[in-house]
């Protein structure tokens, strides 16, 4: 008997870009989607939070919550930059309410996967990339084996730096990010979806962005 294939779409850091998200919605629908999970920095950004908010409330998706969700909502203190001030300002009780819903990680543990905005410990991490005095370099296979932590799922996403990545840690997990569907780093064109098709815990994944190299070694 054939296990049937699901295919999920991960999409992340929507910062406001209700154009780019129903863009890509748009194109989920086309792919024969048949979940959609949002990796979080969904709403901050000079564009139109409260209705992106809106929008997403609407989705029957799985939904993370990023850095900037926390930035957002204040976490005890004021919002960090104008963008999260400004998407504070605009959101109204009941957007309020749905982003004090959202986690930061989450597993899926009948797919063998974890899903997580930065790192599994931190929301404002970099998994691939390690900031420097200088700017950001490439991690090291170290370094992305300390922000797994003890996570030992087959296939591990995250997003925050908006850019698509694909790597193997040193256990053979697969480590995705798919980009940002909001703002897009300048090397990239238009807004970002990954595809990911899992039956029977294996899967097969297919973005126009990233091709899979060793950790440490972002392409």
């Amino acid at each position: 008997m054939t296990t049937p294939t699901l295919r999920i779409a991960l999409v992340s850091d929507i910062h406001g870009n209700l154009a780019a998200l129903e863009a890509v919605v748009a194109d989920i629908g086309r792919r024969g989607v048949d979940r959609t999970v949002n990796l979080g920095d969904s709403l901050s950004g000079p564009l139109l939070p409260r209705e992106t908010a809106r929008f997403l409330m609407a989705q029957d998706w799985l939904q993370l919550a990023g850095n900037h969700e926390r930035y957002v909502l204040g976490g005890g203190a004021l919002p960090r930059e104008p963008s999260d001030a400004y998407a504070h300002a605009m959101l109204g009780p009941a957007e309020v309410d749905w982003l004090r819903t959202l986690t930061h990680r989450h597993a899926l543990a009948d797919d063998d996967a974890f899903l997580c905005h930065g790192t599994p410990a931190h929301d404002d991490v970099y998994f691939f990339e390690t900031v420097t005095p200088h700017g950001l370099r490439a991690a090291t296979a170290d370094e992305v084996e300390a922000r797994l932590g003890e996570v030992r799922a087959a296939l591990v996403c995250c997003g925050h730096t908006h850019t698509p990545r694909l790597l193997r840690s040193r256990h053979g997990q697969l480590l995705l990010n798919p980009g940002s569907v909001g703002l897009r780093p300048t090397t990239t064109r238009g807004p970002s979806l990954t595809p990911w098709r899992t039956a029977h815990r294996t899967r097969a994944m297919r973005s126009p962005n990233a091709a899979p190299t060793a950790a440490g070694r972002p392409s």
